[in-house]
């Protein structure tokens, strides 16, 4: 797979429309008359100013606003010497249909704000403006850059105009906010990396940070893939995913503002919308305990022993390592996607066993390999044999879909791992046993906003029998166990 990368600072605009930003110097396909395209440093830009070569005029391009486009940027300012009141136009203007004027934002600062007039520069530097387009997707537009005042002095300079997607927006907010955070946090500078449905900011090298984007990829297609094939409703996202990835565990601390326990390894956040990982092999716990296993290799009995001892040890953190960056990976992506394509609601109550038992489906791995969708998760199969041999007690059905509490009181992380590979059992079984009524569930559930509807939901969904269920659900598990438990 082929993945673009760029620097942090760059952002990427859609160059659907020919010459809208005046590429090659030239003019055309413009219409009208005078002006002329000059170089300001790198930038190229149209300006009326009167040197001789150049004379008043009013130059205009008409097109369709393509799909995706949320607005149109450019720089300009309109120029008139010291005591020169405003007379004639010098503007730069987007009209719609029936010569609609379409409203235009100059920056000020941080913010936004309505321009009615275009100012002069700021300094000597050419003003922010910019038109939003929501209202104006595939629709014909007209750029007009007028200059009627034939006063001395008096011109308009504007730079070539940039098309701007959602996904340029969300790119800039992302870049904004890693750059604070490395600067508060002095973390490595974040670089850029593009394909086809995510784009990353990572901290971490080239190499790991290309194979957690290949992850990304691979399981983006299978997922919408196999949902559908079952009957669900999927659709891809319109907008590509944003995924941060660290080269250390302290980067996830960072984003977050606090320090994360060493059994978090990635997770899927709500709030921005965005997929965070780090390189599992600076966890805290996982280095203090290959340091303690490298440390009790030093008594081995002779040289050999100790060499094969600590081939085996190399062999054992290699796997952990990448199994648990893929499986993570995939992990955290089904959570992103599941999000964002209509099966799961972000902003309404989605009870955590739905989640987590989606998204522990999608992340088998064993030996460095991802299984797919779906397939056996023998560690997650191992805790639940564990549960059915007495080392702790099952979560009753009834307790795990009727709230949180069973991940929110835990006092013991192995609680909560339980938790998981439930959810994940219950999430499996109801996928084997009886989608449609699970796709069911899942379109009743899906604008509530508060828990008390619960228990109610699923047993409208699955029957209010839940002693008979649960009788199902534990012969389930223990048919997990018996097939995929290491």
């Amino acid at each position: 797979m082929h993945l673009t990368l760029t620097l942090m600072a760059g952002l990427t605009m859609p160059g659907t429309i020919p010459n809208l930003d005046l590429s090659g110097g030239k003019v055309l396909p413009w219409q009208g008359d005078g002006g002329k395209v000059v170089m300001l440093g790198t930038t190229r830009a149209f300006t009326t100013a009167d040197d001789g070569t150049a004379k008043k005029a009013i130059l205009h391009r008409t097109f369709t606003v393509p799909p995706g486009a949320v607005a149109i940027e450019f720089e300009a300012a309109a120029y008139r010497p010291e005591g020169v009141a405003a007379a004639e136009s010098l503007d730069v203007v987007l009209e719609a249909a029936k010569r609609e004027i379409v409203p235009r934002q100059v920056k000020q600062g941080e913010k936004w704000l309505p321009s009615v007039a275009l100012l002069g520069p700021n300094g000597r530097q050419l003003r922010e403006y910019r038109w939003q387009l929501d209202a104006y997707v595939g629709k014909r537009v007209r750029i007009a850059v007028v200059d009627t005042d034939e006063r001395a002095g008096c011109h308009v300079t504007t730079t070539g105009f940039r098309l701007v997607t959602r996904d340029d927006l969300e790119a800039r907010t992302f870049t904004q906010d890693m750059r604070a955070i490395q600067e508060k946090h002095r973390l490595r500078t974040p670089t850029r990396y593009d394909s086809k449905h995510f784009m990353a900011l990572s901290t971490a090298g080239i190499a790991h940070s290309e194979y957690r984007l290949e992850n990304c990829e691979t399981i983006y297609s299978l997922f919408f893939e196999h949902f559908r094939r079952r009957g669900f409703e999927a659709r891809p996202p319109a907008d590509k995913m944003m995924v941060a990835i660290f080269d250390t565990q302290d980067g996830l601390d960072a984003y977050l503002g606090q320090k994360i326990p060493s059994s978090v390894t990635g997770l899927y956040h709500p709030a921005t919308n965005r997929l965070l990982v780090y390189d599992f092999g600076t966890n805290r716990a996982f280095t203090a305990s290959v340091a303690r296993a490298t440390n009790e290799m030093k008594g081995g009995s002779s040289d050999l022993e100790r060499e094969r001892n600590q081939l085996a040890l190399s062999r054992a953190v290699r796997d952990k390592r990448d199994d648990t960056n893929i499986s993570t990976v995939m992990h955290e992506v089904a959570h992103q996607l599941s999000f964002n394509c209509g099966m799961l609601n972000r902003t309404g109550d989605v009870p955590v066993w739905l989640a987590e038992g989606l998204a522990v489906y999608c992340e088998s791995t064993i030996k460095g390999a991802w299984q797919g969708i779906g397939e056996a998760n023998p560690g997650r199969a191992s805790v639940l044999r564990a549960a059915s041999r007495g080392d702790a007690s099952f979560i009753p059905l009834r307790d795990l879909v009727r709230n949180d509490d069973w991940i929110r009181k835990a006092t013991r992380t192995e609680q909560i791992i339980l938790g998981y590979s439930q959810s994940w059992a219950l999430f499996r079984m109801l996928m084997d046993d009886r989608p449609r009524q699970f796709k069911a569930y899942l379109q009743l559930i899906h604008d509530r906003k508060t828990p008390e509807h619960r228990l109610t939901d699923f047993g409208t969904a699955f029957g209010s029998d839940l002693a008979k269920l649960e009788k199902r659900y534990r012969a389930y598990m223990r048919d997990l166990v018996r097939k995929e438990a290491k």
